[in-house]
């Protein structure tokens, strides 16, 4: 008998692709996400909804802000004289939480590879 149900394998396809989850992993989260359908599938799917159609990358520093607010890069008052450029958001995360860095931030959001042709 085949237990399978394709839109639960679809999720589990899809929750996989997250950093640190397998497929066992991403079926323990989805079935504890079914076993609490009104507890916690509606509040983030609706969580998840809300960050879909409105929060995008600033086009000046990389960072994540809220359409039509403006970014951190824009509203930050403090008068730094350093600018530190990482890779992605994590990055930024783990070195904002240390403390050991006071400057502004640029967010590349990815890398480049020197041994692929740009296309320029």
């Amino acid at each position: 008998m085949d237990n399978r149900i394709a839109e639960i394998e679809e999720l589990v396809k899809q929750f996989s692709k997250l950093p640190g989850l397998g497929p066992k992993s991403a079926k323990r989260i989805i079935l504890k996400l079914i076993n609490n359908k009104d507890s916690m599938i509606k509040p983030l799917a609706k969580s998840l909804a809300n960050v879909y159609k409105s929060v995008v990358r600033c086009t000046n520093c990389g960072n994540l802000k809220v359409i039509n607010n403006k970014c951190v890069c824009e509203t930050n008052t403090n008068s730094y004289d350093k600018i530190c450029v990482v890779e992605n958001l994590a990055d930024m995360w783990a070195i904002e939480s240390s403390n050991i860095f006071k400057g502004h931030f640029h967010i590349l959001g990815g890398t480049v590879n020197p041994n692929e042709d740009s296309g320029q």
